[in-house]
Parts: C-alpha cells; sequence; structure tokens
C-alpha cells in the first residue's frame, strides 16, 4: 500500500491556510465578542475585551523616560541546518 506524502510547498500552504483560518477566526471573535465553544457553549468575552481596551495605555519615549534610557541586552543567535517537519 502506498503513501501518499505531501511535498514541502503542499504542506507549507496547508500549513499557511490553517493559520490564516485561525487568525481570522480571531479577530471575528475579537470583533463579535463571544464564540461557540467545541461543547456548543456560547463564551462571552465582551466584559473582558472591553476592560482590555479601557486599561490599554500608549507610552511613547516623549512621555514615559524610562524608554529612552539605553539598555543593554546579551543576545545569542544560533544558525543551524534543521528542519521543523
Amino acid at each position: 500500500m502506498a503513501h501518499y506524502i505531501p511535498n514541502y510547498q503542499q504542506r507549507t500552504s496547508h500549513a499557511s491556510t490553517a493559520r490564516q483560518k485561525l487568525a481570522v477566526e480571531t479577530v471575528s471573535i475579537c470583533h463579535n465578542g463571544t464564540y461557540l465553544s467545541p461543547k456548543d457553549n456560547r463564551v462571552y468575552l465582551n466584559t473582558e475585551i472591553e476592560q482590555c481596551l479601557q486599561s490599554t495605555r500608549l507610552f511613547t519615549p516623549n512621555h514615559h523616560p524610562m524608554l529612552t534610557e539605553p539598555y543593554e541586552s546579551v543576545a545569542k543567535i544560533e544558525v543551524v541546518n534543521e528542519t521543523t517537519l
């Protein structure tokens, strides 16, 4: 029995489509403030979303001195020849 193994382009295209669908669903949930759970229960997020919006603050460098102070960080970047598939 032969097994069908999709090529890399088909696999990445499918993954990309799945991510796009998830993104559209997420935006829809945020916009509508509700979603239907896998057990068909309506979950309401309106209150939580409104609290997030009311609590959101924008700090620009002109308004918050800590953002303009120099910051030192040590980063390690490693490049390896691997695949996640």
